[in-house]
This record gives C-alpha cells, structure tokens and sequence, in this order.
C-alpha cells in the first residue's frame, strides 16, 4: 500500500489493525459505483484533506426523500440520481473525496457523544491522552474522566498504528463518536511541527514554560463559550496558517451581543448560538482552530506590538544563541501584528511603550524564555538550526510565548535600518 497523508490513508491503515477495525467506520473513496452500494439511511462526504463535509440522510415517509446538508445549506431530493449529481458537483474535481456510511447511527433513541480526543507524545516517543474535549456540552467531568480511561488502550492502539507511518507527526486529534454502547472514529487529524495545537502541546510540558503560555484549546462551540465566559474577549487562530491569516478576535460587548473582529472588519453578532453557528459555518468548519486567551498587550501610539525573537546554532551539538530581537507595531485598528506599519527594535520598542517593568530585566528574561523554549525543542526536533519565537509583552510587562516558528521568515530583520542584524543571523545560518 503507498501511504501519504491524507483520510484515505489513514483509514487504510487502521482498518488493516484487527484490533482497531471495529472502531472504523465503513470507509470508501467517493465516486459513482460506492456512492449508490452505500446510500442506505446516512452518509458523510470528507475531502482526502480540508474540514468542510456534505451529509445525506434517508427520509422515510410516504415517499422516500433524501435531505443534503452541505454547511450551513441544505436541500432535498426526492432520487438518488440528483443526490448524486449534486454531490458530483459540490465536491471539487481537483480533489479526492472519501465516502463513509454511518446508517448505523439511524434509529436510535440515544444521542451520539463527539469528542476530541487529542494524543501526544513526548520526545522519547511515549503517547499519552492529552486531553478531552467535547463538541457540545452533553457530559460532566465525572462522566469524561470516566470515558477517558476507557479510550486510552485503544487510542494508543490508534496512535501507535499511525506512527509506522508517519514518524514526524507528534500530534494526533482523534474525532470520536459515542453512543452507549460502542464507540466509532469519526475524523483522524494529524498535526504536525508547524500545528499551533501541537506546539501548545509541547512547551506546556516543560514546567519552566508553562507558566508563559496562554490558556488555549481545540476550538469547539463548547470550548468557544467557556472561554468567552471566562476571559471576556479571546482570539481564534487556526492551528495550520501564517502571516496572521484567519485570525479571528471574539469580544463580549454586553448582555448577549459579542462582537466579531477579523483583520479590520467588525460585526456585531446578537445571541451566543447565533454567534457559534457564524464562526462555526465562516471559520471552524473549514480549518481546524485553537481558541485562546485575548493577552492585552503593550502599545506604542495605541497600536500594539509583540517580539520575533531569533534563537539559533550552527548544528545539532553547538549551544543555542540569541541572536536578535525586533518589535513588529500592528496597522492602526488590526488585531495582529502580522500587518505591520514598522519593525523596530525590541528595546526601543520597549523605551517608546509604557510598561511597568525594568527594560533591561524585561530583555533579560525573554532570553531567558526563549533559551528555554528552544533547548526544549532542540531535543524534540533535532535537526532544526534557528527557531523564531513570537512573544507577547502585556501592559504590566508580562511575557507571554505565543508560537514557535520552526522554518522562520528572516525578511522581516532586513527591514531594520541596522543591516548588521541580518547579516548576523545570515552568517549563523551558514556556518
């Protein structure tokens, strides 16, 4: 079998385990031929790769009729034949779809549980259940410690197969459904070094570091109304992206009306299901997402900026250095500093800002931080060379380790009226 990334691989691979084939819903590549052999009661239409999927159900009545749920869009049919033609021309030619038959679910007087389960592993390849999270608010503590305890043999049995494969990946999401009865794997999602879910993963196991790291989540409309609840204002970031791309700031105005800010756009939103059926349909159903607290940084001329810290070696067995430290100061009314008016340096950025800090113990510390973090996670990937680590520096001069970037863009450092900079970090990068 030639493995590659993607559904359909992964759903090969554990159908292959005897153990873990009965937890393995019917799976197919989608086309004419297994679309009609499978079209009983209840269908679900994946991409190979992406989030967005098209459900089919089997309505019985007088006469049989087929409703399509695609998004927040939906219609009915009264013949498989338009089903079919529909389903043809939603899914898109340049892509691989997967069939699964989930009519087993169908008349059934209970409500299926979903959970992300999320398993990962430490640098000596060791796999634990990392957390457990619901998609909606169905269960009570008790009542998920108890379900995480008997998943766990079989979610290692699940990992484990999957790393044969791919022995990259450090963090792997499993989406499961529940019902009374049995359990069944309903998404596999893999995420690897450039994930923001599996880096979260990793600092938050170095006790040094934890303390740095904002409280964060997968991304559910569960996990979306508690943090809101508790923090007020949070952030979105979908755990595979860059440059500041669908980032999406979440604020409670007052009573139930939040507010929605993504780059300079805002709209207000009236109703907290309202609210996660617009993120849920513009956001969370076409890319996987964390959800994080809203850390108030530090401005300069009311427009915020954090630090792009650069941590490098010459290789594997040399020390790590410091080797720069620029301020990116965000266009007036953007959330993120990824559309940047200037790129300073971090001390005059620091000097110009009001922070209630000592400037020199505060750059003292970042080092700190970031030497730490980078020791970390030069043992867990140990051919990389430089690490860029995005810092925050909060009002009342908390720091705060927002991501690390492990194939770091060293253009913005050119920007620097002080070229020495960058021609520094370009000579560590030779040697």
């Amino acid at each position: 079998m030639r493995i590659t990334r993607g559904r359909w691989s992964y759903y090969q691979i554990l159908a292959e385990n005897k153990e873990i084939n009965p937890y393995v819903v019917h799976t197919e590549l989608f086309n004419e031929h297994s679309f009609y052999q499978n079209l009983h009661q209840h269908l679900v239409i994946r991409p190979c790769f992406g989030l967005d999927e098209i459900r089919v159900f089997l309505i019985e009545g007088d006469k049989k009729q087929y409703k399509v749920k695609n998004g927040s869009f939906s219609t009915t049919f009264t013949n498989k034949t338009d089903v079919f033609h529909y389903l043809d021309n939603a899914c898109k030619k340049e892509k691989y779809y997967i069939l699964q038959d989930l009519s087993f679910l169908n008349n059934r007087n209970e409500e299926t549980v979903e959970l992300f389960v999320t398993m990962h592993r430490d640098q000596f390849f060791n796999w634990s259940v990392t957390a457990v999270l619901e998609k909606k608010d169905m269960l009570g503590h008790r009542e998920i410690d108890i379900i995480k305890q008997k998943l766990y043999k079989s979610a290692i049995q699940i990992v484990l197969s999957l790393e044969k494969h791919y022995l990259k990946c450090s963090t792997i999401v499993l989406d499961i459904g529940l019902l009374k009865e049995k359990w069944y794997i309903q998404d596999i999602i893999l995420h690897f070094s450039k994930s923001k879910w599996s880096q979260y993963q990793i600092l938050s196991l170095v006790d040094e570091l934890a303390a740095y790291l904002p409280n964060t989540q997968l991304a559910t409309s569960h996990t979306l109304l508690q943090f809101i609840r508790k923090y007020k204002q949070v952030m979105l970031k979908p755990c595979f992206g860059q440059w500041g791309i669908g980032i999406v700031q979440v604020s409670w105005v007052q009573g139930d009306v939040f507010e929605v800010h993504n780059e300079q756009k805002k709209r207000t939103i009236e109703g907290r299901m309202d609210l996660i059926d617009y993120l849920q349909t513009s956001y969370l159903s076409q890319k996987s997402y964390i959800v994080q607290e809203k850390i108030h940084l530090a401005t300069i001329e009311d427009c915020i900026f954090d630090a792009r810290v650069m941590v490098q070696r010459e290789n594997s067995e040399s020390d790590w250095e410091v080797t720069a430290k620029v301020a990116r100061i965000s266009t007036n009314n953007y959330i993120v500093t990824n559309v940047a008016k200037s790129i300073i340096l971090l001390e005059q950025a620091i000097q110009k800002s009001i922070i209630n800090r000592s400037n020199q113990k505060l750059l003292s510390k970042i080092d700190e931080i970031c030497m730490s973090g980078t020791s970390y996670l030069g043992k867990y990937y140990q051919c990389i060379t430089r690490i860029g680590l995005d810092i925050g520096i909060a009002k009342n001069g908390g720091i705060w380790i927002f991501e690390a970037n492990l194939v770091p863009d060293v253009s913005l450092f050119k920007m620097l009226e002080d070229q020495s900079i960058y021609e520094k970090i370009i000579k560590k990068k030779k040697e």
